[in-house]
């Protein structure tokens, strides 16, 4: 259930598994952490997440990047309050992707979902980075 929600509209999309290298654990308490941070200097603050996990992207042979998937409940201007899709890349820092580009990272063919459920851990890191 949780993938259909990241892959709304979208053809093809990465399922959850278990089967491949894990995200390291400081890349996902990185990308949370300035993740949640980047959202509190929002416009924008995200009101809920949900289906938040981490994943392995590899958008070019031999580069694989860590990556948080998940959406977002928020008002965009002009778009109106909805379910959002996000993804936080690591880099040599990080980038925040939001809406089609961060679904199309998300259900990227060479992505590997992990089964994790992060949803609280960013919901947390959020009210922290607003306090």
């Amino acid at each position: 259930m949780a993938v259909v929600a990241l892959c709304f509209g979208i053809a093809a999309c990465a399922t959850p598994t278990s089967a491949y290298a894990e995200v390291p654990r400081n890349d996902i308490e990185y990308l949370i952490d300035v993740g949640a941070q980047d959202f509190a200097d929002f416009d924008i603050v995200p009101s809920d997440f949900r289906n938040v996990t981490a994943a392995l992207w590899s958008p070019d042979e031999g580069q694989n990047r860590s990556m948080i998937c998940g959406e977002f409940f928020g008002l965009i201007e002009g778009e109106g309050y909805d379910w959002y899709a996000f993804s936080l890349v690591r880099t040599s820092g990080y980038e925040n992707w939001v809406g089609g580009s961060a679904a199309t990272n998300c259900a990227h063919e060479h992505t590997q979902l992990q089964e994790e459920d992060l949803s609280d851990a960013m919901k947390a890191a959020l009210a922290k980075a607003l306090d």
